[in-house]
This record gives structure tokens, sequence and C-alpha cells, in this order.
């Protein structure tokens, strides 16, 4: 999907999203196998695929267990695995 998607519902994204994604009053999970390409602005964001944005959460972030990719500044504080130390690894870009 190209373009940005603005959500009044909970949203799993398992495909590839062009765009931004925001559900201010919900959470946004980004499966293994979703991708986002811009910025996420939800009340909750579970990431376990990839996301190419930065993040805004009004209430938590974390990345799931897992391959997980994410490019770009954060905005809010660092993102941390549930049930673990708070880690944040972020790959290095290509220039």
């Amino acid at each position: 999907m190209s373009g940005d998607l603005v959500s009044q519902e909970p949203l799993d994204i398992h495909g590839t999203i062009n765009g931004s994604v925001t559900a201010r009053q919900h959470g946004v999970m980004v499966a293994a196998s979703g991708t986002v390409t811009d910025a996420i602005d939800a009340r909750r964001v579970v990431v376990a695929g990839r996301v190419t944005g930065c993040l805004h959460a009004s209430v938590s972030k974390h990345t799931a267990d897992g391959p997980h990719r994410l490019q770009r500044q954060y905005p809010s504080p660092p993102l941390s695995r549930s049930s673990k130390p708070p880690r944040l690894m972020l790959p290095a870009l290509a220039t």
C-alpha cells in the first residue's frame, strides 16, 4: 500500500506500507513480515518487522524478539524488549 494510513482501530501490519501510520487512540503492531517506510504515531507500538521512520507512542514502544530492523531517530524514550533489560540495536545505514 502506498500513502498515509489513519485508523480508528488497532492495526496489525503484515505487508508493506509506503507511508506513515497513525492510530493515536490504539495500538500498531508491525509483524515480522511487515514494513512501514515512514513514521508510526500510535498509543502503543510493537515492532517485529521493519520500520524506517520515527516511532511516536503515547504509552509504550517495544520490539518483539526476532530479526527486527529499526532505522532513524526516536523522539520518545528508547525501545525496549519486554521482560529483558532495555536494548536498542540499529543497523548501519549504507551511504
